[in-house]
């Protein structure tokens, strides 16, 4: 008699366990209403949270924030709209020596823009292109070179 109520309980709890993985596969995903599903025609753009400028002249400016976010735009992005000429990078420890270069085609050095110790937090680094000289690349390309905690990030910039 035991046996068989210890089969009758296994069989049981089987039953149980099969029905809720299967209820659990069928069941459509609930919609979540400030993550739109996949498929539609818009995109995530970034937002920096409370960004300050560290570093700028006329042809760089250098941005600091403890924190990127992003929401979502509807729409598909504008493919007439001017792309924004940077490069960006995280910083993950306390402190963390940084540079960032202006390089040519031939990645020769064009000018040092940044060369500090920079605390944990996101960064980007925007260029100026129109104040770039167009002597300095025969085919109008160059490239921003950021170098952080060993890691390096290259970005290429256009002029046209």
């Amino acid at each position: 008699m035991k046996a068989n109520s210890r089969k009758i309980s296994v069989l049981g709890v089987t039953l149980i366990l099969l029905t809720l993985i299967w209820v659990g596969c069928i069941k459509k995903p609930a919609v979540v209403y400030d993550q739109p599903e996949a498929g539609s025609a818009g995109f995530y753009e970034k937002a920096w949270i409370d960004p300050q400028i560290i570093l700028s002249d006329s042809l760089y400016t250098l941005i600091r924030a403890d924190r990127v976010d992003s929401f979502y735009v509807p729409e598909s992005p504008d493919p007439s709209q001017e792309v924004s000429q940077s490069i960006e990078f995280q910083v993950r420890q306390e402190n963390c020596f940084t540079t960032v270069s202006l390089l040519d085609e031939h990645s020769q050095l064009v000018r040092l823009l940044v060369a500090r110790n920079l605390n944990r937090g996101f960064y980007k680094v925007t260029c100026n292109v129109s104040r770039l000289s167009p002597e300095l690349s025969s085919v109008g390309v160059y490239y921003l070179k950021a170098e952080y905690c060993g890691f390096p990030v290259i970005e290429r910039l256009t002029i046209q």
